[in-house]
Formats: structure tokens, C-alpha cells, sequence
């Protein structure tokens, strides 16, 4: 792979990045990145459907007691299943996913726990996956769209929907304030 910051024959750098950050990623820091990602208007909305649910149950069960009307029953079996769906959605899909997710990376690389390394020089971002050292992504900064920050770390979306994940306390070189700066300027290829 030919790149500016690397001499091709030994794969050392020929300049000295300006921050590097040693990142695990693992099935937590998924979820947190998804949470992250998710708009706070479909969170919300989902909250006020599950409770529109419950409470069209709630009813149909009270209008079946007093009318004996076996519709009524039926309705409310329909809110019972949408309710036990959306139960399922939030809080058992989620832990299915995570554990799909820990066995494809267990399988691949065997461990649970990926450790990435990501470097940003003066013009570029390079992230380089240690358990597969000839996995490279050299991105440039015109391609970063936005800036995440959630509590354990700084989320770099690009422009093809790929993510850069960075550990806050894996900052091993810079700091957070001056990072955020620097990265601030290249944000939506100003």
C-alpha cells in the first residue's frame, strides 16, 4: 500500500504523528457507540409507543370486562404480542447481537476484544488493527463528516458511513483538548 507517511520498503514512519490513540473494541464499546449514533427523537418516540401499547392493553382488557366482548379480547392478545415484540426488541435483541458480534470476532481473531491504533498526521488518519497488522485504513481528513463524544470515547464518522472508534484513555500521545481542535478544523472537509 503506498502512503506518504510510511517508507514502503520497511513500513516506517517518515513523519511523527501529531496523536495516537491505543483503542480496545469490544461488545461494550459497540453498544455505546450505538447508543451514541441513535437520535434521541426515535428513542423517545419508541418510549411513547410502548406506552400507547400498554395503556390501548390496559384498556381493551377493561372494555372486555364490562362488555363481554370477545373483540375486545382479541385486540387486546394483538397489544399483548406488538408489547412482548417491542420487550424483545429492546431488551433481548440487543444481548443476541452482542454475543453474535463477541463469537464472529472470536472466531476471526480468536479473542473478544479487538486493540486498534490510530494515528492522525498532518493530513491523514491511520488506523491499523493489531491482531491483523496487514489491515490498514488510511483515511483523509476531507472525508471526516462529524464528531461524536460519548463518555468512554470520540466517534469520527466519514463520508461512507465508516466509523473511527478512539478510546478516551487510550490517548497515548497529545491531548484531548488539543485533539478535539485539531480534528475540529478538518470536520466536514472545511
Amino acid at each position: 500500500m503506498d502512503n506518504e507517511y510510511f517508507d514502503n520498503e520497511e513500513l516506517q514512519p517518515l513523519a511523527e504523528p501529531k496523536f495516537i490513540f491505543h483503542s480496545p473494541l469490544n461488545a461494550s464499546m459497540q453498544e455505546e457507540a450505538n447508543k451514541a449514533v441513535q437520535s434521541k427523537a426515535v428513542t423517545i418516540f419508541g418510549y411513547v409507543c410502548f406506552a400507547l401499547c400498554v395503556g390501548m392493553f390496559a384498556t381493551l382488557v377493561v372494555l372486555y370486562f364490562m362488555t363481554k366482548n370477545s373483540g375486545n379480547l382479541f385486540y387486546a392478545a394483538i397489544m399483548l404480542l406488538t408489547i412482548a415484540y417491542i420487550l424483545y426488541i429492546k431488551l433481548v435483541l440487543p444481548k443476541k447481537q452482542r454475543a453474535k458480534w463477541e463469537d464472529q470476532i472470536q472466531r476471526a481473531f480468536g479473542t473478544k476484544e479487538l486493540h486498534l491504533v490510530t494515528e492522525f498526521y498532518d493530513r491523514s488518519l491511520i488506523q491499523t488493527l493489531q491482531e491483523d497488522e496487514d489491515n490498514i485504513v488510511d483515511a483523509g481528513y476531507s472525508e471526516l463528516q462529524d464528531l461524536k463524544e460519548t463518555e468512554h470515547m470520540y466517534m469520527l464518522r466519514c463520508r461512507n458511513r465508516q466509523w473511527f472508534f478512539l478510546s478516551k484513555d487510550g490517548l497515548v500521545k497529545g491531548n484531548a483538548e488539543e485533539f478535539k481542535d485539531f480534528i475540529g478544523t478538518y470536520i466536514g472537509g472545511k
